[in-house]
C-alpha cells in the first residue's frame, strides 16, 4: 500500500523526514535572507524571530509559543501549548498570514499551511486543534494528509481518532469520490477498509470509491438477497481496489446485489452459486456463497481456476483465483465490454457465426459419404443412414438425450449403432463428451474442421456455431469459449490477474486491452478515451475539488432515462450468468 511516513526516528532518536508523497504537493516556507533553507516539510526547533508588535498584542506569546512547538516537532508541547491559545488567536493558524497579522511570527521549516504542519506534527491530536479553528478538511491537501497516513500513524489509529473526534464523515466527505477520487487514492484507501471493523465504516468506505451496495433486491421475483456486511464489503472491495482501474468498477453504476437464492433459471428458488452482470441496469449480483474465508476455493472453470483448461502456477505473476475474486473480475469485465468495444472486439477477433442450422454446421464434423463408405461388407442387415445419424447427434449435442429418433429406431439401437459404425466422426467423439456432462464449449479436436471450431452453444443466442481455432487455441479458460461476451470477461479477467501481463492472450487482444485500460470515467458510468493531458485540481494535485466527483463518473441513477424490465423472463433474456 501507498503510504506517506513523513516523520520518522533514526536509531540515535534524532528526527528524519521521509520524501513527502509525490501525489500531495507541499511548500515549505523560505528561510530568510542570507540564511539556508531547511529541507521541506522539516520542522526545526530554530524559530525564527517574532515580529516587533509580537509582545504587544495580546496572546500572541501563546500563539508563538504553539508554533515553535510545531516547528520543534514536540507533539505534546503543542498539545500543552494549545489549550492556553486564547480562541481569537486560534482562527489565526489558518495560514501565515493570519498568524503574522495576529502578531504572532510564523517559523522557517514549518510548511507553507499551518495546518499542515500541525496534521505532520501533532498526528492525531491535530484533530481538535482543526476543530477548533473551523479548519476541519476545507481543504482536500488535509485529507490526503491523513489519508497519507501523516506522521507514520496506521490507519487503524487514524480511523479511531477520526470517529472519536466526530469528523470521520467530514473528512469522507471533502475527499473526491468515485471516478474523481483517482486510483492513488483507492491505492491508499485499502488499509483504511481493512481497518474497518463496523459494516457501516467500510460501507462508507467502498461507497467514497464505488458504487452502491445494495442489500435489497433489484428483481425480488427472481433473486433473493442478503444485507451486505463488513466481511462481504472487504471482500468485494480487495480484488477491485488490488486489480481494477477505478473508472472501470463505476461502469457498475447500478450497484452491487449480494445474492442468496435465484428463480430466474432454476424452475424454484434455488442456492446461488454464481454471478451475473445486468447490462441493462448495470449491475452485478455477487453469490454469498462465495463470500467466504477462501472465497469458494479454485476448483471453476474462470481464468484462475483449477479446472480452467489452463494451469495457473500459483505465483504472483500467475496466481490463482477464488470463486469469489474470479467472479469479481470476470463480472466487472462484461460491465466494461459493455461500454467500450470489448464486446464487439470478441465478434470479430474470433469471426464468430452463430444461429447456423444444424444440418449445414453439423456436416463440418461429420462427412456423410465417407461415413457410409465405412461401413463393413456386408452391411449390417439395419442400417442407419449417416445423414439421420449426423442430425441425430447434432441435436443430441444441444441437448443431451433430445436427439430424435428415426422411424423404427429406438435410442439404444441408435447409439449403438453410431458407436459401432460411426466412432471415427468428429461429431461423435463431441456427442459421446456431451453424454458424460462435458460442457458444451469444452472443445478439442473433434472440434476442429481446418481453421476453425465448430460447437454448440447456449449463451448468448449463439446455438449451433463455428470460431476461429486460434480462438481455442489461445484460451485463457475454459470458459472463455462459451461466447463472444465470455470471452471478452475472461480475457479481462486474465488480464488483470496476471498485473496486466495478459498472458496467454494474442498480441491483438493485449493491444485492445492496454488501450481499454487507459481509459476514463464517462459522466455517465460509460467509457471514454482518456484526455491528452490532465489538468491539476484546485489543490494543485489533479483529481478536482474536495466532495467532487458526483457528476464525474460516479454512480449514474439507473432507469433515468427509460424503464428497464427487470422481470424474470426479461433478465434471463438478456444476462450471461457465470458457472461454478
Amino acid at each position: 500500500m501507498e503510504r506517506e511516513q513523513r516523520q520518522s526516528q533514526d536509531a540515535g532518536g534524532t528526527p528524519t523526514v521521509a520524501a513527502p508523497d509525490p501525489s500531495v504537493g507541499h511548500t515549505a516556507v523560505p528561510a530568510p535572507a542570507g540564511g539556508t533553507a531547511p529541507p521541506s516539510g522539516a520542522p526545526t526547533a530554530q524559530a525564527a524571530a517574532a515580529p516587533a508588535n509580537a509582545a504587544t498584542v495580546p496572546g500572541a506569546d501563546k500563539l508563538d509559543e504553539f508554533l515553535n512547538a510545531l516547528a520543534a516537532n514536540d507533539a505534546a508541547l503543542g498539545k500543552t501549548t494549545w489549550a492556553t491559545v486564547s480562541g481569537s488567536m486560534k482562527a489565526s493558524i489558518r495560514s501565515s498570514a493570519a498568524v503574522a497579522k495576529a502578531g504572532g511570527h510564523y517559523p522557517g521549516g514549518l510548511k507553507a499551511d499551518p495546518i499542515e504542519s500541525v496534521i505532520d506534527v501533532m498526528k492525531t491530536d491535530a484533530l481538535p486543534v482543526m476543530k477548533d479553528t473551523g479548519a476541519a478538511f476545507d481543504k482536500v491537501a488535509y485529507v490526503d494528509d491523513i489519508l497519507n497516513l501523516a506522521g507514520g500513524v496506521d490507519a487503524a489509529t487514524w480511523l479511531g481518532a477520526l470517529k472519536t473526534a466526530g469528523v470521520f464523515d467530514a473528512w469522507l466527505g471533502k475527499m473526491p469520490s468515485h471516478a474523481a477520487l483517482t486510483d492513488a487514492r483507492v491505492h491508499k484507501l485499502d488499509p483504511w477498509m481493512q481497518a474497518a471493523t463496523t459494516t457501516a465504516d467500510a460501507r462508507k468506505v467502498f461507497e467514497q470509491g464505488y458504487p452502491k451496495l445494495k442489500d435489497t433486491s433489484y428483481t425480488p421475483a427472481g433473486l433473493k438477497t442478503a444485507k451486505w456486511e463488513v466481511d462481504d464489503i472487504k471482500r468485494l472491495w480487495t480484488p477491485m481496489a488490488t486489480r481494477l482501474p477505478l473508472a472501470h468498477v463505476n461502469t457498475i453504476s447500478g450497484g452491487f446485489n449480494l445474492g442468496t437464492d435465484e428463480k430466474i433459471w432454476s424452475s424454484t428458488f434455488t442456492a446461488l452459486g454464481f454471478g451475473w452482470h445486468d447490462p441493462s441496469v448495470n449491475m452485478i449480483v455477487m453469490p454469498k456463497a462465495s463470500s467466504i474465508a477462501g472465497g469458494n476455493g479454485t476448483g471453476h472453470d474462470m481464468t484462475g481456476g483449477d479446472n480452467s483448461g489452463v494451469v495457473a502456477a500459483g505465483t504472483a505473476a500467475d496466481p490463482k483465483l477464488s470463486h469469489w475474486d474470479g467472479t469479481v473480475l470476470h463480472e466487472v469485465g462484461h460491465g466494461v465490454g459493455s461500454k467500450t468495444d470489448g464486446n464487439t472486439f470478441a465478434q470479430t477477433h474470433g469471426d464468430w457465426k452463430g444461429g447456423q442450422t444444424a444440418d449445414a454446421w453439423s456436416k463440418n464434423l461429420f462427412d456423410d459419404a465417407a461415413a457410409t463408405a465405412a461401413l463393413p461388407t456386408p452391411p449390417p442387415k439395419k442400417v442407419l443412414a449417416a445423414a439421420s445419424a449426423r442430425l441425430f447427434l447434432a441435436a443430441d449435442v444441444a441437448t443431451p438425450g433430445s436427439g430424435a429418433l428415426p422411424a423404427g429406431w429406438a435410442r439404444p439401437e441408435v447409439e449403438a449403432f453410431i458407436t459401432a459404425h460411426y466412432a471415427a466422426q468428429k461429431l461423435t467423439g463431441y456427442w459421446a463428451k456431451r453424454k458424460t456432462n462435458t460442457p458444451e464449449y469444452q472443445a478439442d479436436a473433434n472440434n476442429f474442421n481446418g481453421d476453425r471450431t465448430y460447437v454448440w452453444l447456449s449463451r448468448g443466442g449463439l446455438n449451433y456455431t463455428s470460431y476461429k481455432k486460434d480462438i481455442t487455441d489461445n484460451k485463457v479458460s475454459w470458459y472463455s469459449i462459451s461466447s463472444t461476451v465470455e470471452w471478452f470477461a475472461e480475457q479481462y479477467a486474465n488480464y488483470y490477474r496476471t498485473g496486466k501481463t495478459g498472458a496467454g492472450a494474442d498480441a491483438a487482444t493485449k493491444t485492445k486491452l492496454e488501450s481499454i485500460d487507459k481509459m476514463d470515467s464517462t459522466a455517465t458510468g460509460g467509457l471514454s478515451a482518456p484526455p491528452a493531458t490532465v489538468s491539476p485540481g484546485a489543490d494543485g494535485k489533479g483529481g478536482g475539488a474536495a466532495g467532487g466527483g458526483a457528476t464525474a463518473g460516479g454512480a449514474a441513477a439507473v432507469g433515468a432515462a427509460h424503464e428497464v424490465d427487470t422481470s424474470v423472463a426479461a433478465i434471463r433474456a438478456r444476462v450471461h450468468r457465470m458457472n461454478f
